[in-house]
């Protein structure tokens, strides 16, 4: 499996590392990228982003959230425990997850123009399988994986019947794995038309520097009385 990164100057854990090996040691075709970009500009703390994506071919895509250590989950919160016994309050991870992998979907079908369906993944790379969290899980459409063995196959077991993207080809996946890689352009916020001031003091009329073009005329009438064997006449100036 070929290994993409978006950054090349960003240093990987050895973790990261040990997961990049194995990708590459699968007999699987496909792609994994590392830190895929769906938004322009640079990322901002705290919003959810994949750590990878992983594309099988002719299986599926996988937006994955490795979660190193230990980690608990209780009322809906999620804790990370250091090896001092420093608990950390992280928020809902199976929201940001989600969300994640739905912000990829967003910017392939954006850019792509077609739709496409990403699967959400939470590996818990140090874990075996946890009550709490398989209860605080039931239901959801995120996946859950325990422990870095056999990733890649476990991956590739996820999906069931139609969710099996059979069409995921070579080509498919180089398209998606540049569009990920590379920043959106920013959208313009949307600006009041300009306004334009036409004056007629007769000849030609040229408009300059508007959007829209509103026309005011004003009528000013003039009745003359008739004289002696005179027809009234009627005198329009426009100003």
């Amino acid at each position: 499996m070929k290994i993409v990164k978006t950054d090349d100057n960003r240093p990987m854990t050895l973790k990261e590392i040990e997961i990049c090996q194995q990708f590459e040691q699968s007999d699987r075709s496909g792609q994994a990228l590392w830190w895929p970009i769906v938004a322009p500009g640079d990322p901002v703390p705290g919003d959810p982003a994949s750590d990878c994506l992983v594309l099988l071919e002719g299986n599926g895509r996988y937006a994955i959230t490795f979660l190193h250590g230990q980690w608990s989950v209780r009322d809906g919160e999620w804790y990370r425990h250091a090896e001092d016994g420093a608990v950390t309050p992280m928020g809902d991870v199976r929201e940001e997850a989600w969300e994640a992998a739905m912000s990829i979907k967003d910017r392939l079908s954006q850019d792509l123009d077609f739709g496409c369906y990403v699967i959400p993944v939470m590996v818990f790379t140090d874990m075996t399988p946890d009550p709490d969290i398989l209860e605080e899980m039931r239901g959801s459409r995120v996946q859950l994986l325990w422990s870095l063995d056999d990733l890649v196959s476990r991956l590739a077991d996820l999906p069931d019947g139609d969710q099996v993207q059979k069409q995921l080809g070579k080509r498919f996946i180089s398209r998606e794995v540049g569009t990920l890689s590379r920043r959106p352009a920013a959208v313009r916020p949307a600006q009041a038309p300009k306004a334009a001031t036409l004056t007629v003091r007769g000849g030609a009329v040229t408009v300059r520097d508007g959007d829209e073009v509103h026309i005011d005329i004003h009528l000013h009438f003039t009745i003359t009385a008739p004289g002696d064997g005179d027809d009234p006449s009627l005198n329009v100036r426009v100003q």
